[in-house]
């Protein structure tokens, strides 16, 4: 048995590391599939941003000629790009990595050299900063010379420039030295003013708009510039004013709400999972207990048939040892009353049968309580069965003056009568002899809820406190001439009838024995 419990207690664990293990491979895929997720957002947040950039670039390209866009034109593809509520910061920056233009949130970053010579991902608390390098123009003519970048005119640079108040000169003059001269038609004539990106000045009306005459003042100083800037005026605004990447700042709120609804689904279902193990492992726990149970039920089923085999053969031999106690008894008996009152042997003759009549009633009770209870169950008056066996034990009652009180309403209960009479006579006469002379015995019976409960008090001694737990079992006394099966008896016959048999410390001393349970019948 212990050896079997020793492989169950083997298995078990085996089985719980198990689970154990497959949970927390459970938990590694959902970690590794947020990971993964993470990711995969992540990539697509980038790839949105260069689609951004990319688009940035080619509408630049599409608004500027000669290399050159006015700020007009930027402030406007920059407004539309505002719109994107995604956007934080859209900032055009130069070769040195200053802003040229910028719109939204100022950035939080220092862009140099080296983060412009490759494009970059900065990811920040709430957002992310994508550095691009953006082709503004065709970078290398046919030829192989590099072309310069694109330049953004501000109005605070043809507004500054020396040559923006100078006059116009003749158009044979060395544009070579000046900067590129303005576009012309096959006849040589200016085609400036049929440029989309060098619009005609607005018409002049409505001077009473400031922005509008400041916007007519931009374009009147800005074809001016183009017509008069020189070498270094050029070579400096490429400098400051040439657009070389472009940088985005993009909020990560969808990606982190993504990524929290993705980190509670996964823990949910970690979490259910976990609650899955559980119940998995205690419902092996359960089958492991039921398997030892039903075990230790074959074994006690087996134990069960030896002991009613051992009890057949003890009644048996109980029987057949009180044929010859009773013999014995007759014998002495007959050959007592052919002597004299006061021979000797007569005495002793006595004295066998006495000792006879004991060990007879010892078989008797042992042969009673080895059978099989079948109650018969009938209506049984409690009163008419007290009232008998008070009558059977008067003789006990009156030979040590115990006042005996019996208390209780006349109703009827479904028991069998010889059992309830045999539990009742051995309760009252166990209270008589633990009772000292002169005392009292109380039998008293109530209903409660369809059910009757009687017992029997006195004011003896009391039960000695380590015997309690065993009081019902047989042999189990604490009177040198008791047989210890009469508190047996009525448990027997209790659980033969579904009732209970309990005791309880009598107040202030003595005690008390309870059948409860009965039916009541009428």
């Amino acid at each position: 048995m212990k050896v079997e419990a020793n492989k169950v207690s083997t298995r078990s664990i085996g089985l719980y590391i198990a689970l154990f293990a497959l949970w927390v491979l459970i938990c590694g895929w959902m970690f590794a599939e947020h990971q993964r997720l993470d990711h995969d957002e992540r990539e697509k947040l980038l790839t949105r941003a260069h689609d951004i950039s990319s688009t940035v670039g080619v509408v630049i390209r599409s608004q500027g000629r000669f290399g050159i866009i006015p700020q007009p034109h930027l402030d406007a593809i920059l407004q539309e790009l505002n719109t994107l509520s995604e956007l934080k910061t859209v900032a055009l920056i130069n070769s040195a990595g200053e802003v040229v233009s910028e719109l939204g949130e100022p950035m939080e970053i220092d862009i140099n050299s080296d983060i412009l010579s490759r494009d970059g991902s900065y990811w920040q608390e709430d957002g992310v900063l994508v550095v691009n390098v953006v082709d503004f123009g065709p970078n290398t003519r046919d030829d192989g010379t590099t072309r310069p970048a694109t330049i953004l005119i501000r109005e605070e640079d043809i507004a500054t420039s020396d040559t923006a108040s100078a006059e116009e000169d003749d158009e044979g003059r060395d544009w070579g030295r000046r900067g590129p001269p303005p576009p012309q038609d096959e006849s040589g004539q200016n085609t400036e003013t049929r440029n989309n990106n060098f619009p005609p000045p607005p018409p002049p009306d409505d001077d009473s708009n400031p922005e509008r005459r400041r916007g007519r003042k931009f374009w009147h100083d800005f074809r001016r510039f183009v017509r008069n800037a020189s070498g270094e005026d050029w070579d400096r605004l490429r400098q400051k004013r040439g657009l070389y990447g472009l940088a985005l700042r993009i909020s990560t709120e969808s990606l982190e709400q993504t990524l929290r609804s993705d980190g509670l689904m996964r823990f949910g279902l970690s979490a259910f999972s976990l609650a899955a193990m559980l119940g998995l492992g205690v419902a092996w726990r359960n089958f492991e207990k039921t398997n030892q149970l039903q075990l230790r039920l074959v074994r006690l089923d087996e134990l069960n048939n030896h002991l009613q085999e051992m009890n057949i053969a003890s009644a048996g031999l109980a029987h057949e040892t009180r044929n010859p106690l009773n013999i014995i008894r007759g014998i002495a008996q007959t050959v007592s009353k052919e002597l004299e009152p006061d021979a000797e042997a007569r005495i002793k003759l006595q004295q066998i049968v006495a000792e006879a009549d004991r060990v007879a009633g010892r078989l008797n009770e042992f042969i009673n309580y080895s059978k099989p209870l079948e109650p018969k169950l009938s209506p049984v008056r409690l009163s008419q069965i007290v009232e008998d066996v008070r009558r059977t034990l008067e003789a006990d009652l009156e030979e040590k003056s115990i006042v005996l009180s019996i208390d209780g309403a006349d109703f009827t209960v479904e028991a069998d009568e010889m059992h309830l009479r045999q539990a009742l006579f051995n309760l009252m006469l166990n209270a008589i002899q633990a009772t000292p002379e002169n005392g009292e015995v109380r039998v008293a019976w109530q209903s409660a809820g369809g059910r009757a409960q009687v017992e029997v008090a006195d004011n003896g001694s009391g039960v000695d406190p380590s015997i309690v737990s065993t009081l019902f079992k047989p042999y189990v006394t604490t009177r040198e001439d008791g047989t210890g099966l009469g508190l047996a008896i009525v448990r027997q016959i209790a659980l033969a009838h579904h009732w209970d048999a309990v005791h309880q410390a009598n107040q202030p001393n003595g005690a008390i024995f309870r059948l409860q349970g009965m039916k009541i019948i009428g």
